[in-house]
């Protein structure tokens, strides 16, 4: 099969806002990052040029991150989303603009937790045998995903395409009852949240974690798991099958090149 072409920008989109993004998830579920950072308070500002900004902060002993520019300490600037790719995949650097007394955090503490992250969103089957890595590859991999849809659908030109056939709505997603993420469709937008939202117009609820972690990584099928009832959709299933599709694609966004 023909590996699908990358597009940069939508690329830059999924690696800010939905893999950097997903260090919220992994400081609260891995306790060696909660305790690297320690009592540090330091915002990160990220802005790709003709490409997406955040803010990730630690403060207070929590971790939070928006999307746009904000109030910062730290600023790293990137010319193109091709530069600011390059950095996530360990090929360039950042350019700082501001917090120079701070770098010290970006290239120690910092970097150990990015390492940690690709460490858990990139597992092995050995590693997927050990039932807490197991769990936390499922979570990171799960809100991730969600994320990652969102900006395939608001950026990606397929993705906008597919967007277009969409009608308002939210769709929930689950593991269990512990994790729940929602995406909110609005006049062709997508944006994701965290939790339940009061009005649910189609359900995606995998029963369990080990259902998850099979259909994120492509180690079960998802017919299978319908027919098992370990899958329930419900709901309005034309947004569910089109979200399905955004999916797909999406997964080949977080693929790994070889």
């Amino acid at each position: 099969m023909k590996r699908m072409k990358k597009d940069q920008y939508t690329l830059a989109y999924i690696n800010l806002n939905a893999v950097i993004k997903s260090i919220v998830h992994l400081y609260e579920l891995d306790k060696e990052i909660k305790d690297l950072v320690g009592d540090r308070n330091i915002a990160i500002q990220f802005i790709v040029r003709k490409g997406p900004s955040a803010l990730l902060k630690f403060e207070n002993g929590k971790c939070t991150f928006l999307e746009g520019r904000h109030k910062n300490d730290v600023l790293l600037f990137f010319v193109s989303p091709i530069h600011f790719n390059n950095m996530i995949n360990g090929k360039s650097n950042p350019i700082p603009l501001k917090g120079f007394i701070k770098l010290g955090f970006l290239t120690k503490e910092f970097n150990t937790i990015t390492k940690k992250l690709e460490y858990y969103l990139r597992p092995t089957r050995d590693l997927l045998e050990n039932e807490n890595y197991a769990k936390i590859n499922t979570i990171l991999a799960f809100y991730t995903a969600f994320n990652a849809l969102c900006q395939v659908a608001n950026t990606d030109e397929v993705g906008k395409y597919t967007a277009k056939r969409l009608s308002d709505g939210n769709a929930l997603a689950t593991i269990g009852t512990s994790e729940k993420v929602y995406i909110e469709v609005k006049k062709h937008t997508l944006k994701t949240y965290i939790g339940e939202p009061e009005k649910v117009h189609a359900r995606m609820e995998f029963v369990d974690y080990e259902t998850a972690s099979g259909m994120l990584n492509d180690t079960v099928d998802a017919y299978s798991c319908i027919g098992s009832k370990r899958l329930k959709l419900s709901g309005y299933i034309p947004l569910l099958e089109d979200l399905n599709a955004l999916l797909y694609q999406t997964s080949m966004y977080l693929k790994e090149d070889t």
